[in-house]
């Protein structure tokens, strides 16, 4: 049966491809922009989860777009503008306040230049070998869009204590000649860059502070995180997000319970299924822009 209720979801969108970022081109996302509007009527994601919801008559779709990406403001808003379609923006809370790049992020840069291999090399020097990373059995299925090595040097890092995660990024982004800030300028909106989306018509949410998984810490440093990535949102926008799109698409019992105590109303994971109304709307799968032409 076809998809009635789904959201779609991007991160970079570029040019060209380009290793380790893995982006939709900008050729690819108007063909997927002019292919979905054609199959179906585009919607906020709020509206979409309550046509879901109450079984409503049609198919629906609701675009996001996650960590505050300079080509949101240049590139999509420009093409949603001529559409007349909006579209929910989950930036970042430290790159728009302090200019920073949350470790994801800097491994994507690193993976652009250098080979996965070698960066696994620097990894098992700079541990000792205290953990190995297995380039022939993939350690997280969802990971559907790097080769093994890749996909499990991203799973890795991700467990790991946070300390240790980041002393080993830091060092070889500086090794490599890496300068944050500069980075932070040239990957991530600004704040008036997202206030002028706001203004525009599209929702707002938020997507942690430090972009940090929420699984891999503890319920004081989630609320930190949020309360601080809330007030980064207020300060631009002049109002509470109350949508919310978790890092990596992780979360616990206790990431629901937070959000629940700040009135978030939605929040989006990973998933690659359909909306149902059934579904807690703080758990609300979506396809990457990957799965598009499938549906």
């Amino acid at each position: 049966m076809a998809s009635r209720y789904i959201i779609v979801n991007y991160h970079y969108i570029r040019p060209e491809r380009i290793r380790g970022f893995h982006p939709c081109t900008e050729e690819h996302f108007r063909e997927q922009i002019a292919h979905l509007r054609e199959r179906y009527t585009i919607i906020p994601l709020q509206e979409l989860y309550e046509h879901a919801r109450d079984h409503a008559e049609g198919r629906f779709c609701a675009f996001t777009f996650d960590d505050g990406l300079r080509e949101h403001y240049e590139f999509v808003l420009p093409v949603f503008l001529r559409y007349g379609i909006t579209g929910s923006f989950f930036p970042i809370g430290m790159t728009l306040e302090e200019k920073r790049v949350s470790h994801t992020h800097k491994l994507h840069v690193l993976l652009s230049k250098m080979e996965t291999a070698d960066i696994a090399r620097l990894f098992h020097d700079f541990f000792e070998d205290s953990y190995r990373i297995s380039d022939t059995k993939r350690i997280n299925p969802r990971r559907r869009f790097d080769d093994i090595l890749t996909s499990n040097l991203k799973e890795t890092l991700i467990r790991l204590a946070p300390q240790k995660r980041n002393a080993f990024i830091d060092d070889v982004f500086k090794k490599t000649g890496g300068n944050e800030k500069i980075l932070a300028e040239k990957l991530f909106m600004t704040s008036d860059e997202v206030r002028r989306l706001y203004e525009e018509g599209m929702t707002i949410g938020f997507h942690g502070y430090c972009h940090v998984p929420f699984d891999v810490m503890d319920a004081e440093e989630q609320r930190q995180d949020l309360v601080h990535a809330i007030q980064t949102i207020v300060s631009i926008t002049g109002e509470s997000p109350d949508t919310f799109s978790y890092p990596n698409g992780r979360y616990n019992e206790d990431a629901l319970l937070l959000l629940r105590a700040h009135q978030v109303k939605i929040a989006v994971i990973l998933g690659a299924k359909d909306v149902s109304g059934s579904l807690d709307p703080l758990l609300l799968p979506r396809y990457d822009t990957n799965d598009v032409f499938s549906l």
